[in-house]
């Protein structure tokens, strides 16, 4: 049915431009979660690949593992997520767990040449991590080689969305830094990106 997958896709908007969870939108995407695991697996694959970057953005705004593990289990077998699994180690306390897992993500300049899978999603997610355990330089710079000209995307993706709000953590890493110049370039194309909503 057409009316959940409608209202899991403009949940998934709605969790990527407030960047936190609404009650309403967690209905949804559990409504949507339990539907997509009701498929039979020969007939889900197009469905899930839909569903996972909003399954994810869920992920990033709540930290509930509900939605790692739907991320996981939608996935191609053998995909591997070591970002979730350094936000878990976070969220558990288990800083040390954090970085080691942390030290295995790709280098900025090495993903400033590649597809970037899930609308930039996953380099959001390391960035964010990088920053988290206070490396402000090396998370500005994964910041900055995301570019949508290299997102592989689904439908009403909300990468896109997530990609504006860089702009704005990519101000305060800026400003965390020193680095004047830049972090008001940042707050200014987040504002010109913005303003539309």
């Amino acid at each position: 049915p057409l009316a959940p997958v409608v209202e899991f896709l403009a949940s998934g908007l709605r969790i990527a431009m407030r960047g936190t969870l609404a009650r309403e939108d967690r209905t949804a995407l559990m409504r949507m979660i339990a539907m997509v695991d009701r498929i039979p697996a020969t007939a889900q694959s197009q469905l899930k690949m839909g569903a996972i970057p909003v399954a994810y953005v869920a992920y990033a705004a709540s930290g509930d593992s509900t939605f790692a593990n739907a991320v996981r289990r939608w996935s191609p077998r053998g995909s591997r997520f070591p970002e979730l699994d350094a936000r878990e180690a976070l969220l558990r306390g288990d800083t040390a767990a954090a970085r080691a897992i942390t030290a295995i993500f790709p280098a900025a300049d090495s993903i400033a040449k590649v597809p970037l899978s899930l609308a930039g999603l996953r380099t959001v997610m390391r960035a964010e991590l990088i920053a988290d355990l206070g490396n402000a330089r090396e998370a500005a710079a994964q910041y900055a080689a995301i570019d949508p000209a290299r997102f592989t995307t689904a439908i009403a993706d909300p990468g896109f969305t997530v990609y504006v709000r860089t702009f704005a953590a990519r101000a305060r890493l800026h400003e965390m830094l020193g680095e004047r110049e830049k972090a008001i370039a940042a707050w200014e194309e987040f504002l010109r990106r913005w303003v539309d909503g």
